[in-house]
């Protein structure tokens, strides 16, 4: 049973992602845990497990999306054989399924 949640315990996720601002006015980044604004030439780390959007004054939105994370999905089935759903559904609550990207670049 304690190997059941590969994503959540055993190879774990990334729900951290450091922006990088390389436009010339400052972007703001919405996410699961709030608002942050980031100076131009300038980098911070947002977190979160749902997508984050990036806007700015003059730019199009731009949306860094979450991945699905093929290797916990592929470790929660052989466990999952003999425990049924129960390794699926403790990586979903636990936002084991998604990760996002270590690193990402605004640009306009």
């Amino acid at each position: 049973m304690s190997l059941a949640a590969c994503g959540t315990m055993g190879i774990g996720t990334n729900h951290r992602v450091n922006v990088h601002n390389d436009s010339d006015q400052t972007i703001t980044a919405t996410g699961g845990h709030g608002t942050v604004k980031i100076d131009p030439g300038k980098s911070k780390e947002i977190r979160g497990d749902k997508p984050i959007q990036l806007t700015s004054k003059s730019c199009a939105t731009q949306t860094i999306d979450t991945s699905t994370n093929i290797a916990a999905l592929a470790l929660d089935f052989i466990p999952g054989v003999f425990f049924g759903l129960i390794p699926f559904f403790i990586d979903a609550v636990s936002g084991g399924i998604t990760n996002l990207p270590e690193h990402y670049t605004y640009s306009c």
